[in-house]
């Protein structure tokens, strides 16, 4: 959680917890379901009221994320009570459980309150995560097409030489990687030196790769056919 509880809330959820848990040791169980350390309850002594211990522990939770998030945590399962244990067993519970009641109707409004801002702001995060995702993947095309361009630049000095052939399979086969084909680099089968394969919708078609100056004519796709 990246936003500090406001003290309005956190003073509705020490509030709600004095009202709805009366005795000592249902609130001892409770701090303890909820992470409070060992420590910190050992500084409870057998004279002090509950009031005045909650009163000295929640100014020490209040400094960090941690002790923030365990009032969240208090303050969420008690929004959920329906029923008071402690208070049923008192003489006065006509008088306490209405008390515990507002003061949870209350908590839970905050409650309420404060889970749709933790959703928004997940949400935000989320769109505004997807949307530098969408950003860099948009920047890394860009890099690769003007790599693209900047190599197909290059092969024009090497048309009609044997490394400029090299690197013209190996061009093809970054153009098809770039569009998200399927596809492999020059490889040899059965003996035969093949320039590339690209595989569309489970069809895989070998490519024949050739930088030359002149348009390739029938005889050479004939051969290439023939050795298909």
């Amino acid at each position: 959680m990246n936003n500090k509880l406001s003290p309005a809330f956190i003073e509705l959820t020490q509030d709600a917890l004095l009202k709805a848990i009366w005795f000592k040791g249902s609130l001892r169980m409770f701090l303890i379901q909820h992470q409070i350390s060992e420590s910190a309850l050992t500084q409870w002594s057998a004279e002090q009221s509950k009031r005045e211990f909650i009163e000295w522990l929640w100014p020490k939770l209040v400094k960090d994320e941690k002790g923030q998030n365990a009032i969240l945590g208090m303050a969420r399962l008690l929004a959920e009570m329906r029923h008071f244990p402690d208070l049923e067993r008192k003489e006065d519970t006509k008088e306490r459980i209405p008390e515990a009641v507002e003061a949870i109707n209350r908590l839970r409004t905050a409650v309420s309150e404060i889970n749709e801002t933790i959703r928004e702001t997940k949400a935000s995060e989320a769109r505004r995560k997807a949307v530098m995702e969408e950003l860099s993947k948009k920047q890394t095309a860009q890099q690769s097409l003007d790599k693209l361009q900047a190599s197909t630049n290059c092969l024009v000095t090497k048309i009609g030489t044997q490394a400029g052939g090299y690197e013209f399979e190996r061009w093809i086969y970054d153009l098809a990687i770039f569009f998200e084909l399927e596809a492999r680099p020059g490889y040899k089968a059965a003996g035969r030196q093949i320039d590339g394969a690209i595989t569309i919708e489970s069809t895989t078609f070998l490519v024949e790769a050739k930088l030359v100056k002149e348009p390739i004519g029938s005889p050479d796709i004939d051969i290439f056919m023939a050795n298909d």
